[in-house]
């Protein structure tokens, strides 16, 4: 395995870079060895995604029913909009790696598709 650890590929995405150090084309090349020859048989990604330094939730991107789910078993409504609006920053960033790659030419497209009925953290829990 490269230098690169599976964990540390979603903190690319949120890096202010204005010199395309941390684009996608150079981020999937870094991957590419390690996990993209087996991505064309995935059917689902998981991305744990932090907020704030204090809580976490999951991002599902499910390319058999070709929808992104958003898992949060403690949601907030002050933080809502911000938690869509990362997920969709890096499905996005997905998107533009997985262009180059050639499961992605069977045309799939991806959907946002929001679980709100499923069980919760209690709050202070």
């Amino acid at each position: 395995m490269n230098d690169l650890s599976s964990a540390s590929f979603v903190a690319y995405i949120f890096i202010v870079d204005e010199e395309n150090q941390y684009g996608p084309t150079v981020v999937r090349k870094r991957y590419e060895k390690d996990f993209f020859d087996k991505i064309e048989n995935a059917g689902k990604i998981f991305i744990p995604i932090n907020d704030q330094g204090v809580h976490w939730y999951l991002m599902v991107v499910d390319f058999v029913e070709r929808k992104i789910y958003l898992l949060d078993s403690l949601p907030c409504a002050n933080r809502k909009l911000l938690r869509q609006r990362d997920v969709l920053r890096v499905a996005l960033f997905l998107e533009e790696m997985f262009i180059h790659n050639s499961f992605y030419d069977c045309g799939i497209k991806l959907e946002n598709h929001l679980i709100s009925n499923f069980p919760r953290q209690r709050y202070g829990s």
